[in-house]
């Protein structure tokens, strides 16, 4: 990738720094919180052996059947 924008990158690193300092960044603390929640929820499940996904449909007492055929082995 350097030899291809050799031209580009050169001129990045000559371009003077911004008259602006450093800016925070922002964040949005509810979804952040709402993230954070989540995971750790999940990792709980995942740790008590609580099955994450519902998987509706991949058992053989389901009324249509498995998804597959009975003969393929998995």
């Amino acid at each position: 990738m350097a030899l291809v924008y050799r031209r580009a990158l050169l001129e990045s690193k000559q371009a003077p720094a911004a008259a602006e300092g450093p800016t925070s960044p922002t964040m949005h603390r509810g979804l952040l919180f709402k993230s954070v929640a989540v995971t750790l929820g999940v990792v709980a499940l995942f740790f008590t052996g609580a099955p994450i996904a519902d998987d509706r449909g991949q058992h053989a007492s389901h009324p249509t059947g498995p998804p597959y055929p009975a003969s393929s082995a998995r």
